[in-house]
């Protein structure tokens, strides 16, 4: 079948939009906040925990994983970048996001991005957990 016009040609680059919970790294480089990693999937692979679905995953194991698999130095560890965790609050209908106080409106629509959350309604929390962390980037290479 050949395909004349725009229209057709969309049906077949249909980009996945489907909003996603999950763990993420942020860093800086080259002047621009940007994902380091990220774990992320549709809510409905998600776990209940209370009022929320949330990605089963800890920022610890994820890390070791990188560690493993030498995508970050052996000697690093899963705080030293920023980091933080998206979820879904089943009840209210609405992603919220947890982020340290180093949260800004850049930082938000890099998030919001890569999560491909809805531009609008997202809850965004500080947590003190999320807070502390060492440097704004990772040295690939190991040490």
């Amino acid at each position: 079948m050949l395909m004349n016009n725009k229209k057709d040609l969309s049906l077949l680059i249909k980009e996945d939009t489907t909003p996603n919970i999950g763990i993420f790294w942020l860093q800086y480089r080259d002047g621009e906040f940007s994902i380091f990693h990220k774990v992320s999937f549709p809510i409905e692979y998600g776990i209940d925990y209370g009022d929320f679905k949330i990605a089963d995953n800890s920022h610890f194991d994820i890390w070791e994983d990188l560690k493993n698999n030498e995508v970050v130095p052996k000697n690093s560890e899963y705080v030293d970048i920023p980091r933080g965790r998206v979820l879904y609050n089943r009840i209210l209908k609405r992603y919220k996001v947890f982020t340290g106080k180093w949260i800004t409106p850049v930082i938000k629509k890099v998030i919001i991005t890569a999560f491909n959350l809805p531009k609008r309604g997202v809850i965004w929390d500080v947590d003190e957990h999320y807070n502390d962390f060492k440097r704004l980037s990772v040295n690939i290479t190991n040490n």
